[in-house]
């Protein structure tokens, strides 16, 4: 690409960076590879490891593994569990497109 010339300055702040690997997922469930989005899940801290874009994330690498009904119902029950949280419900409906 145009722009892989372009460095990039990783945050030295482990709570930014943190934040960074977190808003990565997105970029690596729309690759599609399951060793993109686990290697990435795997630099959050165990604060992160349970916010919803990761269980969003664990859930697309079930789907990519071919387990589809098995992520649909972890999707469920993750809008379940935040019934209010319009960002999570919009989140979910983007992972389901």
């Amino acid at each position: 690409m145009a722009d892989e010339a372009t460095p990039m300055a990783f945050p030295e702040d482990p709570v930014l960076a943190q934040r960074w690997w977190l808003a990565f997922l997105t970029y690596a469930r729309t690759c599609q590879s399951v060793e993109l989005i686990e290697a990435t899940l795997d630099q959050l801290d165990r604060t992160l490891s349970d916010h919803p874009e990761a269980y969003i994330s664990r859930a697309a690498v079930v789907v990519l593994q071919g387990h589809a009904t098995l992520a649909w119902r972890r999707m469920k029950k993750l809008r379940d569990t935040y019934p209010h949280d319009t960002a999570i419900h919009s989140a979910v409906d983007e992972f389901e497109a």
